[in-house]
């Protein structure tokens, strides 16, 4: 078997029929679908059966109590009989030739991870933005490109060699938010060959039920953890030093950017965000000398600006100001 297609399902019954249509309907052959059914309440697990009805050979279904995205993952992966694994989303699709895209890269190249880029998509299936994954080479490793870090890290844009997380004891979290920034950052250094798509394969639907699109302002925090996991990683396998100005770079964009300004837009006088300011603080006090944030847009600089002063008012009208004209 090549590769073990890894669904984590849980109360999505409008969604997962269109997720299941789009795998089986792919191009390439040779693989597995693994549906987990995260302790669904719905009628997810009887739209699931119905497909095994037709696809027997193809699906398995595994059902459990309910452990979050993660755990789902790390069931499916235990049961999964591929050389690689594909982690798709129970509300997304991906595109029919994307198998067969994706294995001819890694016949060519004999890939550990190949990565790809996501269609966002809303509700009635309209492209919003094409979501380049990397802007690079491919064929690479971390070591020869250590911005590799830097990239999205979502699970779902990669199609990666289960031999890398079974090796090296890796496993996506439980009922966490941000398990793939803390999980797919511990796969790289262990890859020998890492392989760039420059299309996308994978359609990402923005449904506002969804985690990313949720206003629960108390859980943002959780990606101070999330980094906290990658920081500490790094220095359990002795690398940190060695990559120490992209984890630095890494707690600025999700921890002193991305989540303060997402906090502001829904709640400007959160506790959170003196959370955010101190822990970016505490290990990075000089983090714009960095040579990433040098290299940020203008936008992104006046947001550290802003930030920095605590000036969350202002920033919370400039964001309304630039959603406003679009």
């Amino acid at each position: 078997m090549k590769y073990s297609l890894i669904v984590p399902a849980y109360n999505v019954e409008n969604f997962i029929a269109n997720t299941l249509d789009s795998i089986f309907g792919q191009t390439y052959k040779d693989y597995e679908v693994i549906v987990v059914n995260d302790g669904s309440t719905d009628n997810t697990l009887m739209i699931v059966e119905k497909y095994k009805e037709q696809y027997s050979r193809e699906i398995n279904i595994i059902t459990q109590e309910n452990g979050g995205l993660g755990a789902a993952r790390n069931t499916g992966m235990l049961a999964s009989k591929g050389e690689f694994l594909f982690f798709i989303d129970s509300d997304d699709t991906i595109e029919k030739d994307a198998l067969e895209k994706i294995n001819t890269v890694i016949e060519r190249e004999n890939s550990d991870i190949v990565m790809f880029n996501n269609r966002l998509v809303d509700m009635e299936g309209n492209t919003i933005e094409i979501e380049k994954v990397w802007d690079l080479d491919s064929n690479i490793t971390l070591q020869s490109h250590k911005s590799l870090l830097l990239c999205n890290p979502s699970a779902c844009n990669k199609v990666i060699r289960k031999s890398l997380f079974i090796e090296n004891d890796i496993k996506f979290p439980g009922k966490v938010w941000y398990e793939d920034l803390q999980t797919i950052t511990k796969l790289y250094p262990w890859a020998k060959k890492i392989s760039y798509l420059d299309e996308p394969l994978y359609i990402y639907l923005q449904r506002p039920g969804s985690i990313m699109n949720t206003k629960r302002v108390d859980r943002t925090v959780e990606v101070i953890n999330a980094i906290e996991v990658v920081r500490n990683y790094y220095k359990s396998i002795r690398q940190f030093e060695c990559y120490k100005e992209e984890i630095e770079f890494l707690t600025v964009f999700h921890v002193f950017i991305g989540m303060p300004v997402r906090v502001v837009k829904i709640d400007r006088k959160s506790k959170y965000l003196n959370d955010f300011y101190e822990y970016t603080e505490k290990y990075y006090p000089n983090f714009e000398e960095n040579q990433y944030v040098k290299q940020l847009p203008k936008s992104e600089k006046l947001k550290i600006k802003l930030l920095k002063r605590k000036w969350y008012l202002c920033l919370y009208f400039i964001l309304k100001i630039k959603n406003s004209l679009g």
